[in-house]
């Protein structure tokens, strides 16, 4: 998973397609219909948390200007577990 050219965007790709899933299910439901939106967002945030986790000690570069460092993985995964 990790050795791929978009490997640094896994998190942030994580966390949209659970916000672009959330969207559709509000969009394409009934008028008393509740689904469970907040479940959507929650499994997107603990997506990108675990894709951090992956990603730790990897340093990878997406695109030659998205690196994930460790630094930067760490304070991803404090905004993400205050999220979730």
């Amino acid at each position: 998973m990790t050795d791929s050219w978009f490997a640094a965007l896994i998190p942030a790709a994580c966390v949209t397609a659970a916000a672009l899933a959330a969207m559709v299910v509000e969009a394409f439901r009934d008028r008393h219909e509740h689904p469970p939106i907040g479940l959507l967002g929650t499994i997107g945030l603990v997506a990108a948390l675990a894709a951090c986790v992956v990603l730790w000690d990897r340093n990878q570069v997406s695109f030659g200007m998205i690196q994930a460092d460790n630094f930067g993985l760490f304070a991803s995964m404090i905004v993400l577990s205050a999220l979730a």
